[in-house]
């Protein structure tokens, strides 16, 4: 069983990328080897997407943006092209397989490893995502659960005079090696608020750095 697990949101991409026929596969190798630098993935794709007609605008960005990704796991992972081709085959046969029902396994595998190797898909926003985790823990989620916890006395067959309105944060993240993992924290309602005003203050400083750096040549990513 893979221990890779392809986010839904790139599975489509890696689905279409063994959908594609041979010679559309071939021209969209030999373009992505040109392709250059770019800001986005749409920017990229709309200057590529005249040569693949059989393509939609949208397949091509799902594809695009999943090798992108695919680029960056292999090289934070440090496995072989190959080895995280076969990985990502048995993690989309384990978490969609209706999406490869009828691709060719091997066909898949030498494509994904060739665009991941021979390619170097150099987009802005990814350098940006790159730069925001170079640090050892990036988080990738989060959630409050609030529950009320009744108080006993000594005497435990005598009903809770009392309860206490618990929450408990659960922090989702991933380390630099991409493996998930999340912790459980207490928090009181005093430190909800001080948490709150912290993301308030964090969004104005964030709005306020945006109005220093508004310029047509300088462009600020989220």
């Amino acid at each position: 069983m893979s221990t890779l697990s392809v986010p839904p949101r790139l599975r489509d991409g890696l689905a279409s990328l063994g959908a594609l026929s041979d010679e559309c596969y071939a021209a969209f190798l030999d373009e992505l080897r040109d392709a250059g630098s770019a800001d986005t993935v749409q920017a990229l794709a709309s200057r590529i997407e005249n040569q693949f007609p059989e393509s939609s605008r949208a397949s091509i960005e799902k594809i695009i943006t999943a090798v992108d990704i695919s680029q960056s796991v292999q090289k934070a992972s440090h496995v072989e092209p190959s080895e995280f081709a076969s990985d990502a085959w048995e993690a989309l046969k384990q978490d969609a397989p209706e999406l490869i029902a009828g691709l060719d396994r091997e066909k898949f595998q030498a494509r994904l490893s060739a665009l991941i190797s021979e390619t170097d898909i150099q987009l802005t926003t990814s350098k940006v995502k790159e730069l925001r985790a170079e640090v050892e823990r990036h988080m990738c989620g989060a959630r409050i659960i609030s529950d009320v916890r009744p108080v006993f006395s000594q005497d435990a067959s005598k009903p809770p005079k009392a309860m206490t309105i618990m929450h408990t944060m659960q922090i989702q993240f991933h380390d630099d090696t991409f493996a998930h993992h999340e912790f459980y924290v207490s928090v009181s309602r005093e430190q909800l608020t001080r948490i709150n005003e912290a993301v308030e203050r964090a969004i104005l400083k964030e709005s306020t750095l945006k109005s220093m750096f508004d310029s047509k040549e300088f462009q600020i990513f989220e």
